[in-house]
Protein backbone atom coordinates (compact mmCIF):
# COMPACT_ATOMS: atom_id res chain seq x y z
CA UNK A 1 0.00 0.00 0.00
CA UNK A 2 1.50 3.27 -1.25
CA UNK A 3 2.37 6.47 1.05
CA UNK A 4 -0.85 8.95 0.99
CA UNK A 5 0.08 11.97 -1.24
CA UNK A 6 1.29 15.04 0.94
CA UNK A 7 -1.16 17.97 0.09
CA UNK A 8 0.50 20.97 -2.00
CA UNK A 9 -0.23 24.79 -1.02
CA UNK A 10 1.74 27.37 -3.46
CA UNK A 11 1.93 30.50 -1.84
CA UNK A 12 2.09 33.83 -3.88
CA UNK A 13 3.60 37.31 -2.63
CA UNK A 14 5.09 40.34 -4.30
CA UNK A 15 8.74 39.93 -3.99
CA UNK A 16 11.08 37.48 -3.40
CA UNK A 17 12.05 38.59 -0.24
CA UNK A 18 8.69 38.32 0.77
CA UNK A 19 8.19 34.48 -0.63
CA UNK A 20 11.29 33.61 1.20
CA UNK A 21 10.39 34.67 4.33
CA UNK A 22 7.30 33.32 4.71
CA UNK A 23 7.68 29.96 3.10
CA UNK A 24 10.16 29.60 5.70
CA UNK A 25 7.22 30.65 8.69
CA UNK A 26 4.75 27.87 6.99
CA UNK A 27 7.43 25.16 6.83
CA UNK A 28 8.26 25.98 10.62
CA UNK A 29 5.00 25.35 11.24
CA UNK A 30 3.65 22.70 8.77
CA UNK A 31 7.08 20.63 9.51
CA UNK A 32 7.33 17.75 6.98
CA UNK A 33 2.77 17.32 6.71
CA UNK A 34 2.93 19.93 3.79
CA UNK A 35 4.65 20.48 0.89
CA UNK A 36 5.12 24.14 -0.25
CA UNK A 37 6.44 25.57 -3.54
CA UNK A 38 6.40 29.37 -4.35
CA UNK A 39 5.77 32.17 -6.88
CA UNK A 40 6.05 36.28 -6.36
CA UNK A 41 4.55 39.01 -9.01
CA UNK A 42 7.60 40.73 -9.24
CA UNK A 43 9.03 37.71 -11.27
CA UNK A 44 6.03 36.75 -12.96
CA UNK A 45 4.16 33.15 -12.54
CA UNK A 46 5.34 31.27 -15.64
CA UNK A 47 4.56 27.95 -14.67
CA UNK A 48 1.32 25.88 -14.27
CA UNK A 49 0.27 26.04 -10.67
CA UNK A 50 -0.80 22.39 -9.14
CA UNK A 51 -1.75 22.68 -6.06
CA UNK A 52 -4.37 21.73 -3.26
CA UNK A 53 -4.53 25.33 -2.16
CA UNK A 54 -2.77 28.76 -3.69
CA UNK A 55 -2.08 31.57 -0.38
CA UNK A 56 -1.59 34.94 -1.10
CA UNK A 57 -1.44 37.19 1.99
CA UNK A 58 -1.50 40.52 1.47
CA UNK A 59 -4.89 42.05 -1.08
CA UNK A 60 -2.47 43.46 -3.71
CA UNK A 61 -1.32 40.26 -4.33
CA UNK A 62 -4.77 38.71 -5.07
CA UNK A 63 -6.00 41.64 -6.79
CA UNK A 64 -2.82 41.50 -9.13
CA UNK A 65 -3.05 37.39 -9.30
CA UNK A 66 -7.06 37.21 -9.96
CA UNK A 67 -5.99 38.81 -13.31
CA UNK A 68 -4.13 36.28 -14.28
CA UNK A 69 -5.35 32.53 -15.99
CA UNK A 70 -5.54 30.54 -12.76
CA UNK A 71 -9.11 31.06 -11.59
CA UNK A 72 -9.98 27.39 -11.63
CA UNK A 73 -7.26 27.39 -8.73
CA UNK A 74 -8.76 27.47 -5.20
CA UNK A 75 -7.04 30.51 -3.70
CA UNK A 76 -7.24 30.87 -0.09
CA UNK A 77 -6.93 34.90 1.10
CA UNK A 78 -4.98 35.16 4.25
CA UNK A 79 -3.56 37.90 6.51
CA UNK A 80 -1.10 39.22 8.72
CA UNK A 81 -0.50 40.23 12.08
CA UNK A 82 2.34 41.14 14.40
CA UNK A 83 3.79 39.52 17.07
CA UNK A 84 2.46 41.08 20.79
CA UNK A 85 5.92 42.11 22.02
CA UNK A 86 5.91 44.81 18.96
CA UNK A 87 2.29 46.00 19.58
CA UNK A 88 3.05 46.86 23.19
CA UNK A 89 6.14 48.29 22.76
CA UNK A 90 4.31 50.68 19.98
CA UNK A 91 1.29 50.91 22.67
CA UNK A 92 3.84 52.39 25.23
CA UNK A 93 4.31 55.54 23.14
CA UNK A 94 2.27 58.38 24.60
CA UNK A 95 -0.96 59.23 22.50
CA UNK A 96 -0.94 61.79 20.37
CA UNK A 97 2.68 60.30 18.67
CA UNK A 98 3.33 61.12 15.06
CA UNK A 99 5.67 58.50 13.03
CA UNK A 100 6.29 57.71 9.67
CA UNK A 101 5.30 54.04 8.49
CA UNK A 102 7.74 52.70 6.30
CA UNK A 103 7.35 49.94 3.89
CA UNK A 104 7.89 48.92 0.14
CA UNK A 105 5.31 51.06 -1.45
CA UNK A 106 2.38 53.09 -0.50
CA UNK A 107 0.06 50.25 -0.50
CA UNK A 108 1.63 48.12 1.91
CA UNK A 109 2.44 51.13 4.15
CA UNK A 110 -1.52 51.67 4.08
CA UNK A 111 -2.11 47.93 4.70
CA UNK A 112 -0.35 48.31 7.83
CA UNK A 113 -1.30 51.21 9.10
CA UNK A 114 -4.82 50.08 8.65
CA UNK A 115 -4.21 46.53 11.33
CA UNK A 116 -2.53 48.85 13.66
CA UNK A 117 -5.73 51.42 13.99
CA UNK A 118 -7.98 48.07 13.90
CA UNK A 119 -5.68 45.96 16.65
CA UNK A 120 -6.86 49.06 18.83
CA UNK A 121 -3.08 51.18 18.81
CA UNK A 122 -4.89 54.63 18.75
CA UNK A 123 -2.03 56.40 20.46
CA UNK A 124 -0.15 56.92 16.81
CA UNK A 125 -0.65 59.38 14.41
CA UNK A 126 0.75 57.47 11.41
CA UNK A 127 2.28 58.69 8.21
CA UNK A 128 2.78 56.28 5.09
CA UNK A 129 6.45 56.77 3.90
CA UNK A 130 7.61 54.10 0.87
CA UNK A 131 10.68 54.41 -1.86
CA UNK A 132 10.73 57.06 -4.78
CA UNK A 133 8.06 59.17 -2.64
CA UNK A 134 8.05 63.44 -3.46
CA UNK A 135 8.47 64.54 -0.26
CA UNK A 136 9.63 62.85 2.83
CA UNK A 137 7.47 64.06 6.38
CA UNK A 138 9.65 65.70 8.82
CA UNK A 139 9.23 63.62 11.60
CA UNK A 140 11.66 62.06 14.60
CA UNK A 141 9.88 58.63 14.80
CA UNK A 142 9.50 55.97 11.84
CA UNK A 143 7.94 52.75 12.61
CA UNK A 144 8.53 49.67 10.21
CA UNK A 145 7.97 45.98 9.86
CA UNK A 146 11.40 44.36 9.14
CA UNK A 147 12.13 47.09 6.51
CA UNK A 148 14.87 49.29 7.55
CA UNK A 149 16.53 50.19 4.28
CA UNK A 150 13.82 52.14 3.45
CA UNK A 151 13.75 54.21 6.34
CA UNK A 152 14.69 57.95 5.78
CA UNK A 153 18.33 58.92 7.26
CA UNK A 154 16.29 61.86 9.19
CA UNK A 155 14.34 59.42 11.53
CA UNK A 156 16.14 59.76 14.68
CA UNK A 157 14.14 57.04 16.45
CA UNK A 158 13.40 54.08 14.72
CA UNK A 159 11.07 51.14 15.81
CA UNK A 160 11.20 47.86 13.83
CA UNK A 161 8.49 46.04 14.62
CA UNK A 162 10.14 43.04 12.61
CA UNK A 163 8.57 41.46 9.70
CA UNK A 164 5.01 40.48 9.80
CA UNK A 165 3.77 36.77 10.54
CA UNK A 166 1.27 35.11 9.38
CA UNK A 167 -2.23 35.13 11.12
CA UNK A 168 -3.53 32.56 13.35
CA UNK A 169 -6.84 32.35 11.52
CA UNK A 170 -5.16 32.12 8.17
CA UNK A 171 -2.89 29.28 9.42
CA UNK A 172 -6.54 27.50 10.74
CA UNK A 173 -8.37 28.15 7.62
CA UNK A 174 -5.35 25.99 5.68
CA UNK A 175 -5.32 23.46 8.60
CA UNK A 176 -9.42 22.82 8.50
CA UNK A 177 -9.41 23.21 3.87
CA UNK A 178 -6.93 20.44 3.88
CA UNK A 179 -8.32 18.51 6.71
CA UNK A 180 -4.68 18.69 8.74
CA UNK A 181 -6.44 18.40 12.09
CA UNK A 182 -4.44 16.85 14.63
CA UNK A 183 -3.73 17.27 18.68
CA UNK A 184 0.15 18.60 17.32
CA UNK A 185 -1.13 21.13 14.95
CA UNK A 186 -3.94 22.41 17.50
CA UNK A 187 -1.65 22.49 20.23
CA UNK A 188 0.80 24.69 18.32
CA UNK A 189 -1.97 26.47 16.71
CA UNK A 190 -2.52 27.58 20.61
CA UNK A 191 0.88 28.54 21.75
CA UNK A 192 1.12 30.53 18.38
CA UNK A 193 -2.11 32.66 19.36
CA UNK A 194 -0.57 33.43 22.31
CA UNK A 195 2.55 35.56 20.66
CA UNK A 196 0.39 37.20 18.16
CA UNK A 197 -2.29 40.02 17.24
CA UNK A 198 -5.27 38.15 17.04
CA UNK A 199 -7.98 40.47 15.40
CA UNK A 200 -10.43 37.55 14.23
CA UNK A 201 -10.14 36.11 18.13
CA UNK A 202 -10.42 39.50 19.91
CA UNK A 203 -13.46 38.20 22.47
CA UNK A 204 -12.47 34.39 22.44
CA UNK A 205 -9.14 33.51 22.71
CA UNK A 206 -8.10 30.26 20.54
CA UNK A 207 -7.66 28.23 23.50
CA UNK A 208 -10.95 29.06 24.80
CA UNK A 209 -12.72 27.73 21.27
CA UNK A 210 -10.41 24.67 21.42
CA UNK A 211 -11.27 23.61 25.11
CA UNK A 212 -15.05 24.42 24.10
CA UNK A 213 -14.69 22.40 21.30
CA UNK A 214 -13.23 19.33 23.30
CA UNK A 215 -15.83 19.71 25.84
CA UNK A 216 -18.51 19.67 23.08
CA UNK A 217 -17.18 16.54 21.26
CA UNK A 218 -16.70 14.61 25.05
CA UNK A 219 -20.50 15.58 25.52
CA UNK A 220 -21.40 13.67 22.23
CA UNK A 221 -19.45 10.96 22.90
CA UNK A 222 -21.69 10.23 26.00
CA UNK A 223 -25.21 10.48 23.94
CA UNK A 224 -25.99 6.65 24.08
CA UNK A 225 -27.15 7.04 20.45
CA UNK A 226 -25.43 7.22 17.22
CA UNK A 227 -24.84 10.96 15.28
CA UNK A 228 -23.10 11.56 12.21
CA UNK A 229 -21.98 14.77 10.51
CA UNK A 230 -21.20 15.15 7.08
CA UNK A 231 -20.16 18.24 4.82
CA UNK A 232 -22.31 19.03 1.68
CA UNK A 233 -20.33 16.27 0.06
CA UNK A 234 -21.33 13.68 2.03
CA UNK A 235 -17.67 13.28 3.49
CA UNK A 236 -17.65 12.30 7.57
CA UNK A 237 -16.11 15.08 9.08
CA UNK A 238 -17.38 13.78 12.80
CA UNK A 239 -19.31 10.75 14.22
CA UNK A 240 -19.68 9.36 18.35
CA UNK A 241 -18.57 6.22 19.82
CA UNK A 242 -21.79 4.95 19.76
CA UNK A 243 -22.20 5.10 16.27
CA UNK A 244 -19.29 3.00 15.93
CA UNK A 245 -20.53 0.69 18.42
CA UNK A 246 -23.95 0.31 16.33
CA UNK A 247 -22.55 -0.46 13.38
CA UNK A 248 -19.32 -2.39 14.87
CA UNK A 249 -17.16 -0.86 13.69
CA UNK A 250 -13.47 0.31 14.43
CA UNK A 251 -12.85 3.79 12.11
CA UNK A 252 -10.89 7.04 12.06
CA UNK A 253 -13.36 9.07 10.08
CA UNK A 254 -10.72 11.61 10.44
CA UNK A 255 -8.68 10.00 7.62
CA UNK A 256 -11.63 11.27 4.87
CA UNK A 257 -14.10 8.41 4.35
CA UNK A 258 -17.29 9.60 2.77
CA UNK A 259 -20.95 7.65 3.56
CA UNK A 260 -20.93 6.37 0.16
CA UNK A 261 -17.25 4.37 0.66
CA UNK A 262 -19.35 1.25 2.38
CA UNK A 263 -18.38 2.11 5.75
CA UNK A 264 -21.54 1.98 6.87
CA UNK A 265 -24.32 -0.71 5.85
CA UNK A 266 -25.90 -0.06 2.90
CA UNK A 267 -29.67 -0.20 4.09
CA UNK A 268 -28.56 3.35 6.21
CA UNK A 269 -26.85 4.48 3.61
CA UNK A 270 -30.38 4.13 0.96
CA UNK A 271 -32.53 5.59 3.55
CA UNK A 272 -30.72 8.68 4.72
CA UNK A 273 -30.33 9.72 1.35
CA UNK A 274 -33.79 9.14 0.07
CA UNK A 275 -34.75 13.47 0.63
CA UNK A 276 -32.71 15.96 1.95
CA UNK A 277 -34.18 15.76 5.48
CA UNK A 278 -35.47 12.35 6.91
CA UNK A 279 -37.30 12.46 10.02
CA UNK A 280 -37.84 10.10 12.21
CA UNK A 281 -37.52 6.87 9.48
CA UNK A 282 -37.52 3.27 11.01
CA UNK A 283 -35.42 1.06 9.58
CA UNK A 284 -34.52 -2.73 10.27
CA UNK A 285 -31.27 -3.60 9.30
CA UNK A 286 -30.95 -7.56 8.92
CA UNK A 287 -27.04 -7.49 8.81
CA UNK A 288 -26.91 -5.90 12.50
CA UNK A 289 -30.65 -7.35 13.34
CA UNK A 290 -32.01 -4.47 14.90
CA UNK A 291 -34.03 -1.25 14.63
CA UNK A 292 -32.83 1.73 14.52
CA UNK A 293 -34.99 5.53 14.87
CA UNK A 294 -33.17 7.62 11.30
CA UNK A 295 -33.26 11.74 11.39
CA UNK A 296 -31.32 13.35 9.13
CA UNK A 297 -31.64 17.45 9.37
CA UNK A 298 -29.68 20.29 7.33
CA UNK A 299 -27.29 22.56 9.22
CA UNK A 300 -27.86 26.17 7.64
CA UNK A 301 -26.29 29.45 8.34
CA UNK A 302 -28.41 32.71 6.23
CA UNK A 303 -29.99 30.09 4.12
CA UNK A 304 -27.06 28.41 2.60
CA UNK A 305 -26.30 24.32 3.76
CA UNK A 306 -22.91 23.83 5.25
CA UNK A 307 -23.55 20.37 6.90
CA UNK A 308 -26.07 17.81 7.77
CA UNK A 309 -26.37 15.77 11.27
CA UNK A 310 -27.47 12.71 11.13
CA UNK A 311 -28.88 10.29 14.21
CA UNK A 312 -29.38 6.96 15.00
CA UNK A 313 -31.62 5.77 17.86
CA UNK A 314 -32.16 2.21 18.65
CA UNK A 315 -36.09 1.25 19.21
CA UNK A 316 -35.19 -1.26 21.91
Amino acid sequence: MGQIAKKKIILITYDRASLDYYLNELKNFFENSVEFDGCCICEGINKRLVCDLILTISPIVSDIFKKSNYLDVNVLQGSRTILLESYDKLKSFPDGSKAMLVSTNKIFALDLISFLYQSGLNNFDFVPVYPDMNEIPDLDIAVTAGQLKYVPFRAKEVIDIGWRCISTSTLLTIITSLNLHNDIFIKKLNQYSRTVINLDFKNTTLDKISKLQNILNIVIDQIDYGVIVTNITNKVIYTNKSFLNMINADINFSDGFYLEDEIIPKELYDEIHKTQIVDNSIIFLKKLNRELIISRKPIELYGETLAHVITFIPTC
